[in-house]
């Protein structure tokens, strides 16, 4: 799988490619082709900051979902999608593009009641 790596450690890290073991230097970023077998472990350290797919080489994929657009980086979608679940299960009625804040505040006012 396709991603841009950066190197947030203070020593070289080695990512295994489908070519075989790539390093990157500290502060460095590199695009690689992850081994399949090794995707999961890439996500899971914490000194290598990836971006999978086409969000590799677009600036405007938020999320990695490979479109333009998603969740702006401060955003947490979990949390929004959570909310408008609960909304739902409530029964409040919200716009579409209501701001995380403001649903919060919907559903705090719809339980203190």
């Amino acid at each position: 799988m396709k991603a841009s790596i950066t190197n947030t450690s203070r020593a070289p890290q080695g990512v295994h490619a489908v070519t075989g073991l790539v390093f990157i230097e500290p502060g460095q970023s590199r695009d690689v082709d992850v081994a399949d077998d090794y995707v999961e472990r890439v996500k899971a350290l914490p000194f290598l900051d990836a971006q999978w797919g086409d969000a590799a080489s677009d600036p405007l994929d938020h999320d990695a979902g490979g479109k333009k657009g998603g969740s702006a980086p401060n955003d947490s979608p979990t949390e929004r999608d959570d909310l408008k679940a609960q909304a739902k299960e409530l029964g409040i009625d919200h716009a579409k593009n209501i701001s995380t804040e403001k649903l919060r505040e919907l559903i705090d006012a719809k339980l203190a009641a």
